[in-house]
């Protein structure tokens, strides 16, 4: 966390948990904070390149829902890019590598993501 973050949560954590949160620093804390928690990430995975999408109004959005075998239920909403901005997808390690790479390719065509290259990852799958 970076030092900013740490006082600004420092300081919303001295309020009592009844006060006003808008006194208490909590929208300074989503304003500031969770755009910088976009690009908090272990040191173990510094060499991958990625971006990551943060959207902090989704009021104008409709929030959608999906099933997960492990947490249950997660929420998400749609966005779109412009078809040049995917150019790599590596599909992560699991069983039927081959037919998920697949599943992305057909996804990628689908929504007209064509100069996209889709690979399977190199690191080993241990279930």
């Amino acid at each position: 966390m970076t030092a900013r973050c740490a006082d600004i949560v420092e300081s919303i954590l001295r309020f009592v948990p009844n006060a006003d949160p808008v006194s208490t620093g909590v929208f300074d804390a989503y304003r500031i904070c969770l755009p910088e928690l976009a690009f908090m990430k272990d040191h173990a995975f510094s060499d991958e390149r990625e971006w990551r999408v943060l959207i902090i109004n989704i009021a104008d959005r409709t929030l959608k829902f999906r099933p997960d075998g492990t947490l249950g239920v997660i929420p998400y909403v749609d966005i779109t890019f412009p078809v040049n901005a995917i150019r790599e997808v590596i599909v992560g390690p699991g069983p039927h590598k081959e037919l998920r790479k697949q599943a992305v390719e057909q996804l990628l065509a689908e929504n007209k993501y064509t100069d996209t290259t889709v690979r399977t990852s190199a690191v080993p799958y241990r279930p």
